[in-house]
Formats: structure tokens, C-alpha cells, sequence
């Protein structure tokens, strides 16, 4: 392939991407009312709590999730309205082959955790239940450190680069490592997928 003869498509291709990122961007943080709500940020960033419930079977020597039945995610439903849970914050999770194996919900509402899982495990104590807490405070010091972390490492990158490679070279690396960051991230975006500490 010759890239450089191509470059022009290749190029138009990363502002399209980049343009259709950054109207997303605009209208879900519009919508949301800040910045950050244009991204799907992960509980960790937002605070909040998460809960999720599975069947799980021994197999061997491990475990594994099995389809659920109609009845248990009703059961799993109501018992997660009951504890405060909204219903648009249940997630449905399916496996590769379309079976709902996991029913999951995220929120910054006050749901009782305690509660919900002595209710299901006492109609059902064979579901698997994880649960996890971030407050306000945490998740705001969590984001900031990897905003920090992000910086000194791309920081870091570039002054290596400028002293190890003539600054032709080096300007066209850093606009490459800006070029790629940008177009993660409105893949992400456009695609609402999750921005968790992972991702960072």
C-alpha cells in the first residue's frame, strides 16, 4: 500500500472520526448538562454504586454463569427497585451466544446493598452478588490522578522524543501520539463505550 499517496484519505478519514467524536461529545454533554456527561465514564470516575447479579454453577475446579430464567430476573428486578435502584439504570449483560447471564446496575443513588442481597439470597441463594462503592469525593480524586498521569506520561514521552530524534522526526512523532489519543477517544465517545481506569 502507499501511504503516502493515500495520506489525504487517510487523513480525511481521522477528521471525520474526530469530527463525528466531538458533535457527540457536544450534544451528550449538552444533554447532561457538563463536560464530563458528554463521556461514559466508569463508577470509579463518577461515584456511585454498582451492583451485579449472576447465577453461578460449580464446574471442576471453577464456576460459571448460566443462563437466568425469565422469573429470576424479574426477581432480580423487582428486588433492585425495592432497594432504590431505578429501572433505567438495569443493565442486561449476554453472553457470545445471546443468553442473559448477568443483570447488572450502576447508579449514584442511594440503593440498599445489604438489603437487596438478603432478599435474593434468601429466595435465591444461588445467585452470585457483587456489589462495590465509590463516594463523590474518591472519584473525584481518582479522575484527577489519571488526568495527572495522563499528562507526565505524554509529557514524559515528548521530551524523550525531542532529545533522542532530530526535531523533524520528533514533531512528527508527537503529532502522531496526539493523532492517536484523539481518535481513541472519539471512537470511545461515538460509541459510548465505558472510559474506566483501564482505558486510561
Amino acid at each position: 500500500v502507499d501511504y503516502i499517496k493515500s495520506s489525504k484519505w487517510f487523513s480525511l478519514g481521522s477528521a471525520i472520526v474526530m469530527g463525528i467524536g466531538l458533535i457527540v461529545l457536544s450534544i451528550t454533554a449538552g444533554i447532561a448538562g457538563s463536560f464530563s456527561g458528554g463521556f461514559n465514564l466508569s463508577q470509579e470516575f463518577t461515584g456511585g454504586t454498582v451492583i451485579q447479579v449472576s447465577h453461578q454453577i460449580t464446574v471442576g475446579g471453577g464456576t460459571k454463569d448460566i443462563e437466568l430464567t425469565t422469573a429470576e430476573k424479574t426477581a432480580i428486578n423487582n428486588s433492585l427497585v425495592a432497594a432504590g435502584a431505578s429501572t433505567s439504570d438495569i443493565e442486561e449483560i449476554y453472553d457470545a451466544d445471546n443468553k442473559l447471564i448477568s443483570i447488572k446496575v450502576s447508579t449514584d443513588k442511594d440503593i440498599k446493598v445489604g438489603e437487596f442481597q438478603k432478599t435474593i439470597q434468601a429466595s435465591h441463594p444461588y445467585f452470585k452478588v457483587y456489589s462495590s462503592n465509590t463516594t463523590s469525593d474518591v472519584a473525584k480524586k481518582i479522575l484527577n490522578d489519571a488526568m495527572i498521569a495522563v499528562l507526565i506520561a505524554m509529557l514524559a514521552i515528548v521530551i524523550y522524543t525531542l532529545v533522542r530524534f532530530k526535531w523533524t522526526y520528533s514533531f512528527s512523532a508527537i503529532v502522531a501520539l496526539v493523532h492517536d489519543g484523539l481518535i481513541v477517544t472519539a471512537v470511545f465517545i461515538i460509541t459510548r463505550s465505558e472510559i474506566s481506569p483501564v482505558f486510561i
